[in-house]
C-alpha cells in the first residue's frame, strides 16, 4: 500500500502545472486592457500577501476566501505592509494553464467584476502547489494614499 500511495504522489507531483504570475497578469490585463480599463501594476506587497494567502491554503488544506482561524484576505495585506482604500480577491484551483484560469474568471460575475473594477490600480498573484494542482490567488487593491 506504502508503494502505491508513494507512486501515486510521484505521478500527481509530474501532473502539477507550471503556472507563471507575470503570464496571470499579463492576461487579465489584456481583458481590461480590451473593456478601456488602465492595466494593473505588479506590487510586491500584493504579491507577498496573495503567497501568503496560497501557501496557508496548501498547507492547511481549504479553499475559501477566509481561512480556518476567520482571518482574512485583508489580515494578509495589513501583514504585508500593504494599506488599501479598496480591495478584492479571486481564487482558484484545478486550472492546468493560465488561459484556463483567465477563462473561468472572466465566465464567474464576481470575479470579473474585479478584474474590471476602475478602481483596483495594483494587484499581487501567490500560487501554491496542492496535491492534484495549484491554488491561485490573485489580490487586487488601490492603496490607502499614494503609496
Amino acid at each position: 500500500m506504502k508503494l502505491f500511495v508513494c507512486l501515486w504522489m510521484l505521478l500527481a507531483a509530474a501532473e502539477v502545472p507550471n503556472i507563471s504570475d507575470d503570464r496571470v497578469i499579463a492576461l487579465v490585463n489584456r481583458f481590461r486592457d480590451l473593456s478601456g480599463i488602465p492595466p494593473l501594476k505588479k506590487d510586491q506587497r500584493l504579491t507577498l500577501a496573495a503567497q501568503a494567502r496560497a501557501d496557508d491554503m496548501a498547507a492547511r488544506r481549504y479553499f475559501a476566501h477566509i481561512n480556518p482561524d476567520g482571518k482574512t484576505p485583508w489580515e494578509f495585506m495589513a501583514e504585508a505592509g500593504y494599506s488599501y482604500r479598496n480591495a478584492g480577491e479571486n481564487l482558484a484551483t484545478g486550472r492546468r494553464t493560465e488561459e484556463e484560469t483567465q477563462l473561468a474568471w472572466q465566465r464567474s460575475s464576481g470575479h470579473r467584476a474585479n478584474q474590471l473594477n476602475r478602481k483596483f490600480t495594483e494587484t499581487g498573484i501567490g500560487i501554491a502547489r496542492v496535491p492534484m494542482g495549484v491554488v491561485i490567488v490573485q489580490i487586487f487593491a488601490s492603496p490607502l494614499r499614494g503609496e
